[in-house]
């Protein structure tokens, strides 16, 4: 029974770090220049951006960028996959069967490739999607998920926030998980 409890305690520590991925930050930019010393910054959470979005959107206006806010659908439902990706980890918890485990964490898995290939698509079609007539031209980009480099006059620093290491370890917990659990379970 000893081994049930503590994997019973990693499908509930899961829960927590998929909790708090739907409420912290998962993703983040901040983009520095000579006239924008103290930089201009963009958080990602799960249904929200925030920052200095005003001034973003002044920028990428000259070059027939998309608006970034809440306009897009994603915002509407992405805390609640998280919360039911919690819900998943909670049923592993309640019924500690590897089949259980292994059903559930197959669909955690796929649910997180999901959300990363979106999350992807959107960076690639914020920085391919362009107004023909806006005033400057600039070359099609694919903002980094992670990194340092140089956008036109800007310095970019991209990086995952708190919330997206939650959610890796939320899943590796969960694998944790499913090779704990005995094949006979």
């Amino acid at each position: 029974m000893q081994g049930r409890w503590s994997v019973r305690s990693l499908a509930l520590l899961a829960t927590i770090c998929y909790l708090g991925a739907a409420f912290t930050k998962l993703w983040g930019m901040v983009l520095t220049s000579t006239f924008y010393y103290q930089g201009l910054h963009l958080n990602v959470f799960a249904n929200e951006v925030t920052g200095d979005l005003h001034e973003l959107n002044i920028l990428n206006h000259y070059i027939g960028m998309l608006t970034i806010g809440d306009n897009m659908p994603e915002f509407h439902y992405i805390r609640w996959v998280l919360i039911l990706l919690a819900l998943t980890s909670i049923a592993v918890a309640l019924w500690p069967r590897r089949r259980v485990a292994g059903l559930l964490t197959g669909l955690e898995a796929a649910v997180l490739v999901l959300l990363g290939a979106d999350f992807y698509w959107r960076l690639y079609e914020y920085g391919h999607v362009f107004d023909l007539s806006a005033p400057m031209k600039v070359q099609p980009f694919t903002p980094q998920i992670w990194g340092n480099y140089q956008l036109a006059n800007f310095h970019v620093v991209t990086a995952p926030g708190l919330g997206s290491f939650l959610l890796v370890m939320a899943f590796f917990l969960m694998l944790l998980v499913l090779v704990s659990l005995p094949k006979e379970s």
